[in-house]
């Protein structure tokens, strides 16, 4: 059986032991201890901490930022998303972890054009092997179309194998409207 075992130590700090071990028992069947080993794993603990505490920090971060924002690992599969994105694909209640966007579409039918678009994307980013942008519309409730700027940073494993895919995209729709409404004018005043 294994133990993780907190103590203070003689130096007043607390330690923590992983402790291992089996019972023994006499010739006639008592039980009289435990026979095993234990090993300090007091800096494994705190790394374990920090390492909660970075990621907590991180997911802090990427829920603050107002783009949209996907992790995506080497096999396509959705690992983080912020509120703005869940929004924007309507995931909003979705169990979307650790799925793909062709998954996802099987959830949303009515944003498949849109996710088969994001996939091929995806995959001109892997195949650029750097940060790509692209310009992506989504088809929102009630018909409502959004454009966005998207970019994209493939990362990869040192053996070259793809690691993950880091998504931001910018809601671009009331400047590019903006745009064609400047040029529009600049157009009837020629």
């Amino acid at each position: 059986r294994d133990f993780i075992i907190g103590r203070v130590g003689g130096d007043g700090v607390q330690h923590w032991v992983s402790v291992s071990g089996d019972p023994v028992f006499d010739g006639a069947g008592t039980f009289v201890g435990y026979r095993g080993a234990g090993s300090d794993i007091t800096e494994r603990r705190h790394a374990e901490a920090a390492l909660r505490e970075s990621n907590s920090r991180l997911l802090a971060l990427i829920e603050s930022i107002p783009d949209a924002i996907v992790f995506k690992d080497g096999g396509g599969r959705w690992r983080i998303a912020n509120e703005p994105a869940l929004r924007l694909f309507e995931l909003d209640g979705v169990d979307w972890q650790g799925r793909t966007d062709g998954e996802l579409a099987a959830v949303r039918p009515a944003l498949g054009p849109t996710l088969e678009h994001c996939h091929s994307t995806d995959e001109a980013a892997w195949s650029a092997g750097r940060l790509t942008l692209a310009e992506e519309t989504v088809d929102g409730e009630g018909g409502g179309r959004r454009q966005f700027d998207v970019r994209k940073v493939p990362l990869f494993e040192a053996d070259g194998s793809r690691r993950a895919l880091v998504i931001a995209a910018t809601d671009a729709t009331e400047r590019r409207r903006a745009e064609r409404q400047l040029k529009d004018s600049v157009a009837l005043n020629t």
